[in-house]
Parts: C-alpha cells; sequence; structure tokens
C-alpha cells in the first residue's frame, strides 16, 4: 500500500459538486451523508468503485476522516486506473500513426479526461471515441484492417452498415470506436460542416488531434446521454457540470445551436436530470435555458413519462419501451419519423449483411480446410514417393 503523501489531491482550482458525494451516498444507502458506521459506508464504497469513482474519491481531501479511511483498502484500483490511462494513451497514439494525416476530433471520455479533470485517471472511460470526417470513414476503417486491427460490432447486425454511425476496432489493449457522427444522422439535424470548422487543437496530450467547440462538446454529451434515455451514470453528470462550471456563458449558444439541431430535448433532459442530482447546478442561467428550449407543456410530459427520477427505484423496460423514450426524446414529427423508418431499414439490411458475413467466413473456413486437405495429401505423396525410392535405391 502507498505512503499516505504518495495520494494524489485535487489541485486547489478543481471542484465537485458540493452535493456530488452526498447524492451518490443517497443512491447507494437511502441516507443522509455522511456513512456513521462500517455498515453504511459498504454498500457506498461498493459502488464508488462499481461506477469507476475510486481514483476520485481517493484525491478529494474534503472528505470526512471516517470515509477516507474506509476507502484506504481500495488503493490498488487506484493504481490500476492510472495504468489504465497510460494503456489508452498508447493505444490512442497507435490509432493515429495508422490514421495518419486524417483530421480526428477526440470525443467523450478521453476528452474530458483531458480537458476537464486535473488528471485524466480520475475520468472512468471505457473505449477511446474518435470523431472522421463521413467522406473518409470507409478509407480509415480500411487502414486499420490493413494494420492488424480486428473490427468487430457490439451493437449487432446494425452495426455492418456504412451509415451505422461508428466502428468499432481492438487496438492494443484498448476499445476504440471510429465515428463519423454522433449518432444515427436521422434523430436530428448536427451540421458537421460547422463542427468541423469551429474545432480546435486539442489540450491534451497528442497534438495531432482536434477538440470540440466547447458550445458543440455540451450538446454532444446531451445527445450522448439521450441516447441512454438519460439512464446514465453519475459521472456523465459531473462532466456537464464540470462544463458549464467552466464556462457558464457556452449556455446562452448551446441553446440556439441545439434548436438549429433539433436536439432541444437532448440538451433540456441534461439540464433537468443534472439539477435533479446537483440542487445548485439548478442556477437562474440554468434555469431560463430550460425555458427557452422548450414549451411549458413539453417539459412537464419529459419530466413525468421520459426522464428518470434518480430517487424511485429504477424501471426496467423492454426494448418497446427504450424505443418509445427514444422516440420523445427526438425534438419533431419529422425527425422521429425518420428515426422509425431508419431503424426498420437498419434491422433489416444488418441481418442481410450479417448472413453474408457468415456465409463468406464458412466458406473460407471450408477453403483453407480443402487446401489443407491437398497440402496433406501432396506431403503424403511426396514421402510415398521418397520412401519407394529409397527402396529402390536398398
Amino acid at each position: 500500500m502507498r505512503a499516505a503523501a504518495e495520494i494524489y489531491s485535487f489541485p486547489v482550482s478543481f471542484e465537485l459538486p458540493p452535493s456530488f458525494w452526498p447524492t451518490l451516498y443517497r443512491l447507494s444507502v437511502g441516507k443522509d451523508w455522511p456513512p456513521e458506521s462500517d455498515r453504511d459506508a459498504a454498500p457506498f464504497l461498493a459502488r464508488v468503485v462499481r461506477e469507476g469513482l475510486l481514483s476520485l474519491l481517493l484525491a478529494d481531501a474534503t472528505l470526512p476522516a471516517f470515509v477516507a479511511q474506509a476507502a484506504r483498502p481500495y488503493e490498488a484500483l487506484d493504481r490500476t486506473n492510472r495504468l489504465r490511462a497510460r494503456v489508452f494513451e498508447n493505444s490512442l497514439r497507435t490509432a493515429l500513426d495508422v490514421i495518419g494525416d486524417e483530421s480526428v476530433i477526440v470525443l467523450k471520455g478521453t476528452d474530458y479526461a483531458y480537458r476537464l479533470y486535473p488528471s485524466p485517471h480520475l475520468r472512468p472511460r471505457q473505449d477511446i471515441d474518435l470523431l472522421v470526417q463521413r467522406n473518409r470513414a470507409a478509407a480509415i476503417a480500411h487502414r486499420l484492417k490493413n494494420a492488424g486491427f480486428r473490427q468487430h460490432f457490439p451493437a449487432g447486425p446494425v452495426s455492418r452498415l456504412p451509415t451505422h454511425h461508428e466502428m468499432v476496432f481492438e487496438i492494443g489493449n484498448a476499445t476504440v470506436e471510429i465515428h463519423h457522427s454522433f449518432i444515427q444522422r436521422t434523430r436530428h439535424g448536427i451540421d458537421y460542416d460547422c463542427i468541423w470548422k469551429r474545432a480546435t487543437q486539442w489540450r491534451g496530450f497528442d497534438q495531432r488531434l482536434l477538440q470540440l467547440d466547447d458550445a458543440d462538446a455540451l450538446i454532444s454529451h446531451s445527445i450522448n446521454m439521450s441516447v441512454d434515455q438519460f439512464s446514465n451514470p453519475i459521472f456523465r453528470h459531473l462532466d456537464f457540470w464540470l462544463m458549464l462550471q467552466a464556462n457558464e456563458q457556452i449556455l446562452s449558444q448551446a441553446v440556439g445551436r441545439s434548436r438549429e439541431w433539433a436536439a432541444a430535448h437532448a440538451l433540456y433532459g441534461a439540464l433537468r436530470q443534472t439539477s435533479r442530482y446537483f440542487p445548485q447546478f439548478a442556477t437562474p442561467v440554468v434555469e431560463r435555458a430550460m425555458e427557452q428550449l422548450i414549451s411549458p407543456r413539453t417539459r412537464a410530459f419529459l419530466d413525468r413519462e421520459i426522464l428518470p427520477d434518480p430517487w424511485s427505484p429504477r424501471r426496467r423496460y423492454g426494448r418497446g419501451g427504450q424505443l418509445w423514450r427514444k422516440f420523445w426524446l427526438i425534438d419533431d414529427a419529422r425527425h422521429r419519423a425518420a428515426f422509425a423508418l431508419y431503424h426498420a431499414y437498419a434491422v433489416m439490411a444488418g441481418r442481410l449483411l450479417s448472413l453474408r458475413a457468415t456465409w463468406q467466413h464458412q466458406n473460407a473456413e471450408k477453403k483453407t480446410g480443402e487446401n489443407d486437405f491437398a497440402s496433406q495429401a501432396q506431403e503424403q505423396a511426396g514421402g510415398d514417393h521418397q520412401s519407394e525410392r529409397r527402396r529402390r535405391i536398398e
């Protein structure tokens, strides 16, 4: 175990929402912060570990002494998170070396780990997300395959379609998702040309990468949260809080831009849910933005029927319920109809592509088997010939 002096601590300039740990504790135990016994601390720490927040907890010097002491046995996980951050850096560099001189914007957790957090190991991550230009996506995928990196399809048959918004590769010890769009393009009217024009050099460790404009990043994060119908881990709301804490003035830009992109419901959902988790987030600026985004009637409907109440038992939805909630998080009838049509097309076309891929794989295995059999027969014939020759010599 490391000495206490080696434990990373937040710089003075970095602050979590005052209600961050109290909220997570209430979600874990249903009681007011802080825990006063090992019995109460155990489920809280289990949730901290499960959501990937252990390094964040250990770095917070403002924790009550009892909580800090109870977290000490988990320090090995903090070392793992530090190593994992370095693994992600190496995999990202490897991907960029193969991609070459293409323009690439870093997205989501990898961007936030360096843009929003004082140390990258503090932000939980499962993969690396990169945005490339749509007309270059196929060429980039070809380069990655030629370099020996395996593509796989975790989203099922629909992810085999060229129109699918991402391609997934295993690069080094990390999963790298190559996006040409944030999400299915039929769901919103996002102006990707303007996104690329506004992108600036990334503040992270590799200057070959670009990052989204601050307002674009805020809306993009809202859209990503809406994909899961706002049943998100709490650190997604922490990301959102940190984005606006750094510059609350971008919210007025984001309100106008989200309307242009038909993503007002997504931005409203992110604002509303983050306010539910962190009450101090609901500043007059945030309240005014929510009022400007959508009508009172629509706000009431989303609050009542679509956005999950974090303080009530989580409801389990089947696939139909998920699609229904996705449907109403889309802004207007035109985009809802486009999403429904695309979804039906993608399911059917994806199944056909999946069947073709299976058939091609089986044929390749059959041909390999036939070639192996022919080679073995040839070797056997050669061996028989050599044996006969030896017999003649003898």
